[in-house]
């Protein structure tokens, strides 16, 4: 057998590549939904990530080994999509009654939008473990995972753009997630055929438990503890930008977008070299201290030329100018912030390590969300956070460098 990528590999990619897409068209649309009911963008964003970081994270830990039922779980996806939007489309016509409900402190308009949309995270969370596995098997050889990662990454970042760019504002938001759920279900049928025509997998003693037991404690440690910084990253990069251009919707995608891209070239990009985590964590230190820096020149620069722009070129190309200057000044943070599980994952043997470290690190990303945004924000100045977000990457770098230390003593 070739490591050479069959017509049959390349079909999978794409599906990969789709899962992404939908997956993270929910997460933009559902932040975007709830937006409009409860109306803060920041503590809404910040729920409806942590609980999809969560919902991933939990998935994560069981989905791997039910390869099998992705295409299911794609039909479960679509399916839900289309029901929120009908559901969006009832509380706008109701929102009379519903504002009169809206909850007045911080920690529920965080709070609520995080369980609502907990469920469909939790069902989100199954596509990649899934995909990854299903790949792995109709591979046969070489570690896939690095390539299933910036595959489902790519496909989420197009999703950003063309929800911004195209559907949200030709469309709507309820025809938007109305078309995407109807299409996530003709993906999950046509993955549902392939699926079927898998053979069932022998039984293994590879148990959740005996999968940690295997994995080195730095790495684990190293995993969580950067995991933790990256989330609370993510939620100050937004917050920033709310500085540089106001608190709109388009922030969270200009930031999710970031985020993506910069994983999907740092998954390739490292597992191409071979790059130690230890030294993917200390490279992001100086990454994201550039990105933070240049913020500040950034907003003063936007502040003269914004009027002048949205005149000559109009509202829609202000975006995507917009865009590209987030991407600027983030995406070579996330570079080395963003894949730290692929990383982790492209130097262990074991398969199903996979699921364990995108549970490790999205559960870490979670933790990062709320802690920031209820404890961190509104009581440290910005620099102060990302001095505080620095020393978590710095603590992570020696953790893994000990770990690798460990290891080639042995």
């Amino acid at each position: 057998m070739t490591d050479r990528v069959s017509k049959g590999d390349k079909l999978v990619i794409v599906l990969v590549m789709m899962a992404g897409f939908f997956g993270l068209s929910y997460e933009i649309l559902f932040t975007r939904t709830l937006t409009t009911l409860f109306g803060s963008i920041f503590y809404v964003s910040a729920g409806v990530m942590a609980a999809f970081f969560i919902g991933i994270g939990i998935s994560s830990f069981f989905a791997q080994k039910h390869y099998r039922l992705a295409g299911k779980i794609e039909i479960t996806i679509g399916a839900i999509g289309i029901l929120f939007g009908l559901s969006y489309k009832m509380a706008v016509e109701h929102s009379d009654v519903f504002f009169k409900l809206m909850p007045e402190s911080s920690f529920m308009v965080l709070a609520i939008p995080f369980v609502i949309t907990l469920l469909p995270s939790l069902v989100i969370g199954c596509s990649l473990p899934m995909l990854y596995e299903l790949f792995q098997r109709k591979r046969g050889v070489g570690e896939t995972f690095p390539k299933v990662f910036s595959a489902y990454n790519f496909g989420a970042l197009v999703c950003v753009l063309i929800i911004e760019v195209v559907l949200v504002r030709f469309y709507g938001i309820s025809s938007t997630l109305l078309a995407l759920g109807t299409v996530n279900l003709l993906v999950g049928f046509h993955l549902n055929k392939i699926c079927k025509n898998e053979p069932v997998a022998e039984k293994t003693d590879e148990s959740f438990k005996s999968l940690v037991d295997k994995t080195p404690g730095n790495v684990i440690l190293a995993l969580l503890v950067s995991s933790v910084a990256f989330g609370m990253f993510q939620i100050l990069g937004l917050k920033l930008m709310s500085h540089v251009w106001g608190a709109t919707a388009s922030n969270v995608a200009a930031v999710i977008g970031s985020a993506l891209i910069g994983s999907a070239l740092g998954a390739w990009l490292f597992s191409k070299f071979k790059v130690k985590l230890s030294t993917v964590l200390l490279l992001s230190i100086p990454a994201a201290t550039m990105g933070v820096l240049m913020i500040e020149p950034v907003s003063w620069l936007w502040s003269r030329i914004a009027l002048d722009i949205n005149e000559i070129v109009g509202p829609y190309w202000t975006f995507l100018m917009q865009s590209i200057m987030v991407f600027v000044l983030l995406v070579p943070a996330y570079i080395f912030i963003g894949p730290t599980e692929s990383v982790a994952k492209d130097s262990s043997k074991e398969r199903g390590a996979a699921g364990l470290f995108i549970g490790i690190t999205s559960i870490g990303n979670a933790i990062g969300i709320v802690v920031f945004t209820l404890f961190v924000h509104g009581t440290f100045m910005d620099h102060v956070s990302f001095i505080l977000i620095a020393s978590l990457i710095a603590v992570s770098t020696f953790i893994a460098m000990k770990g690798e230390d460990n290891v080639s003593k042995v």
